[in-house]
């Protein structure tokens, strides 16, 4: 059985402002590296599998402790523009745009996973626990992929919130589609 998808818009805007909202919480990167790209992070990146992309694993800590464990992939041209130092103080989003990159659009999923054993221990959560699952492309001009991240979320520490309006025009954006 397939998971039924619905397709819904919004504004790249809107995801670059939340992006920059986390800066205010405090990170700690744990691991950091230039490595071949999986088959996954090759097709969301739209490279061959095996190319050098940056792996960074980041821990972003809220109040009520770890909230996201983070791992994300930038080409490793793009990701040379940038140090370990850079990525444990500013958000990816904000290295990104530094480097000239202009945020065209992201495309999103959303799921439930349950913890492994080095999400547990990073989140804090027993293995075996429902996370909320999260996984992004984002696209800078041409419709290039310049970021692919999957985020991992305690949903008792995290809630995804999404403001629909009423207009007619954009009801069609929310009809079903097919899963991918």
């Amino acid at each position: 059985i397939r998971p039924r998808s619905i397709s819904v818009r919004g504004s790249v805007d809107g995801l670059v402002h939340s992006l920059h909202a986390k800066g205010s919480s405090s990170v700690k990167l744990l691991d950091f590296d230039y490595v071949g790209a999986t088959p996954l992070v090759a097709e969301r990146l739209q490279i061959a599998a095996g190319d050098s992309v940056q792996s960074a694993i980041r821990i972003w800590n809220g109040e009520a402790g770890p909230f996201n464990h983070l791992s994300t992939f930038v080409p490793a041209a793009l990701g040379r523009q940038w140090t370990r130092e850079d990525l444990e103080h500013r958000t990816l989003v904000s290295l990104l745009q530094s480097s000239g990159v202009k945020i065209s659009r992201a495309e999103e999923n959303i799921t439930a996973t349950l913890a492994d054993d080095v999400a547990a221990a990073s989140l804090e959560v027993a293995p075996g626990s429902a996370l909320l699952k999260i996984s992004r492309t984002v696209y800078g001009e041409q419709d290039r992929p310049v970021e692919f991240l999957v985020a991992l979320y305690p949903p008792d520490r995290y809630q995804y919130t999404l403001s629909l309006g009423g207009s007619a025009e954009r009801a069609a954006d929310l009809e079903p589609q097919p899963a991918r």
